[in-house]
């Protein structure tokens, strides 16, 4: 039987603001990682007032609302990590190499010679977790997944 998600939800493990929507006067975006719940799910939450209500764009681009205060760097990367992983197992290569990019740059990261894709996908996640000891658990739960959707054998393979 699934249990509510109230009785799993027991912690935070990261929250984060969009920096985009730090200083806005009607919108704040929020990113949350839950312990309990499944690695691949994220609560992001748009919170608007009422003059932002139905507006998408609101504030977007705008520099007055942007503000580095409530960026958690590491916390971005390892969510880069998360969906370089979604990536990878779809196919999608390119895309898994991109995001890997973009976390390194997030927390200056440097990966090292080439490496596959498996290799990368842990190195920028233990790379969070030293800078951020509070990504640990969550770096913890990356490497078995990661095994199992990037380092399975394939058919053929021996």
């Amino acid at each position: 039987m699934v249990q509510p998600c109230r009785t799993r939800c027991a912690a935070v493990l990261a929250l984060r603001t969009d920096p985009d929507y730090s200083c806005s006067a009607a919108r704040r975006v929020v990113f949350a990682r839950l312990y309990g719940l499944p690695l691949f799910w994220r609560v992001d939450v748009d919170i608007r007032a009422g003059a932002a209500a139905a507006d998408d764009r609101y504030d977007a681009g705008t520099p007055a609302a942007r503000s580095d205060a409530g960026w958690w760097a590491a916390a971005s990367a390892i969510e880069n990590v998360v969906a370089a992983l979604k990536a990878a197992a779809r196919g999608q290569a390119d895309t898994a190499e991109d995001l890997l990019r973009r976390g390194c740059a997030r927390i200056g990261h440097d990966p090292g010679p080439a490496t596959d894709l498996a290799a990368a996908v842990t190195g920028l996640a233990d790379a969070c977790a030293a800078r951020e000891p509070g990504l640990t658990r969550m770096t913890a739960e990356l490497h078995p997944v990661t095994d199992h959707l990037l380092r399975r054998p394939r058919p053929g393979d021996e």
